[in-house]
């Protein structure tokens, strides 16, 4: 009874809440810190936090070889901040290490990516295909986000990469696999959709559909590209 009666308090009242995300504060690995103004909801969800900042320092591989912050003399800085992320969890996954959203979302949101100096090389085939590890398997059902900006470290300067208006859809990412659910994003590049699963653990093995409009000057018509991948790498169409 008396773990029905924490697990009730961490999960259903706000003071709870606040414990419990202490302590995922305090497991987050060295380098890596969380913050909000305030959260608002119960940990069951929907929660909300406002103003988050999120900030992870890593150091660059050395010969291909992992090195531990902070055994480096220049990091690698990951920072995101948004307005408001509101998170509708179902936390009996977590038990299996998954995290599952019934909903995202998030507002007026910024992601700056560290600077990137190493020497340009040509893509491998299929080395330079994305790797899929997340350290803990998500699902989420519903994703809406309104604002986000994506730029990049360039010493002194930040570099916008993309803009993004909206972005709407559904993803589940765990170790070596993704699937993505009618994702719809309008941003300065465009309007891009993707739906379908990739899995590249298993020999790259894919089934995509992906469409693009460009921008384009009043009065031109806009380019729209489509790309549909299927099978695996040593038999892709």
């Amino acid at each position: 009874w008396l773990t029905v009666v924490v697990g009730y308090w961490l999960f259903n009242t706000l003071r709870g809440r606040d414990v419990l995300l202490d302590q995922i504060v305090s497991r987050l690995p060295p380098g890596t810190e969380l913050h909000w103004s305030r959260a608002e909801g119960p940990a069951t969800g929907p929660m909300t936090l406002h103003d988050v900042r999120f900030v992870q320092r890593t150091c660059p591989d050395i010969e291909g070889e992992p090195v531990a912050w902070p055994n480096c003399e220049r990091p690698q800085v990951t920072t995101f901040a948004a307005k408001r992320a509101m998170l509708d969890p179902t936390l009996r996954p977590l038990l299996g290490r998954t995290l599952r959203l019934e909903t995202l979302e998030l507002v007026g949101a910024a992601l700056i990516l560290p600077e990137d100096d190493a020497p340009f090389e040509l893509p491998r085939w299929p080395e330079s295909l994305p790797r899929i590890a997340p350290p803990l398997a998500l699902q989420a059902e519903t994703i809406r986000i309104d604002g986000l900006n994506i730029l990049r470290r360039e010493g002194k300067r930040l570099a916008p990469i993309v803009r993004i208006a909206n972005l709407r859809g559904g993803i589940d990412a765990e170790d070596g696999r993704l699937q993505v659910r009618d994702l719809v994003a309008e941003t300065d590049r465009g309007r891009f959709t993707l739906r379908g699963e990739y899995a590249p653990r298993d020999d790259y093995r894919m089934d995509l559909l992906a469409t693009a409009v460009l921008p384009a000057p009043a009065g031109r018509t806009p380019a729209r590209l489509g790309m549909i991948a299927r099978g695996y790498v040593s038999g892709l169409e």
